[in-house]
C-alpha cells in the first residue's frame, strides 16, 4: 500500500482537468475585462533573483485557480503567477470562474465566505500542497 495519499487528490484532479488555461481564460470576459487582464499582465517584472528562483523548480507544480474574470484582486495576482507558468514548464496553471462552478466555490471557503482569487496548489499527483 502506498503511504502517499490525499483523500481530495481525485476531487482536485477533476476540477484541474475541467480549468481553462490562462488565455482562455481571460477570453471570457467583456473587453473590458480583457484589457485589465492584459494590462496587469504586461507590467510583471520579475527580478534576476526571482526568475532564477522560478526556474529552480524541478518538480511538476499544478495550480488551480478560482477567479472572477471581473474580480481585480484576480486581474492583478494572476498574472504573476501567469508568468511563473511562462519561465518554467513544470508549473502549469488553470483558472475556473467561481460563479460557474458552484461546487467549487463551496468547497474553497475562506473563514467561510466565498473569495477569489483562491489558488490550490498541488503536486504533480494532484496532492494538495
Amino acid at each position: 500500500m502506498n503511504q502517499y495519499r490525499d483523500k481530495r487528490q481525485d476531487f482536485f484532479k477533476s476540477w484541474f482537468n475541467k480549468g481553462l488555461n490562462y488565455s482562455d481564460y481571460i477570453k471570457t470576459g467583456s473587453s473590458i475585462e480583457l484589457a485589465k487582464w492584459n494590462n496587469f499582465e504586461k507590467n510583471v517584472v520579475l527580478s534576476d533573483d526571482q526568475i532564477n528562483l522560478v526556474k529552480s523548480f524541478n518538480r511538476k507544480v499544478n495550480l488551480l485557480i478560482l477567479s472572477g474574470i471581473w474580480c481585480g484582486d484576480c486581474q492583478r495576482q494572476i498574472p504573476i503567477l501567469k508568468k511563473f507558468s511562462d519561465i518554467n514548464d513544470n508549473i502549469t496553471i488553470k483558472l475556473l470562474d467561481n460563479r460557474e462552478n458552484p461546487e467549487l466555490q463551496e468547497e474553497l471557503r475562506i473563514n467561510g465566505a466565498e473569495k477569489v482569487p483562491v489558488v490550490v496548489v498541488l503536486s504533480e499527483d494532484f496532492f494538495e500542497l
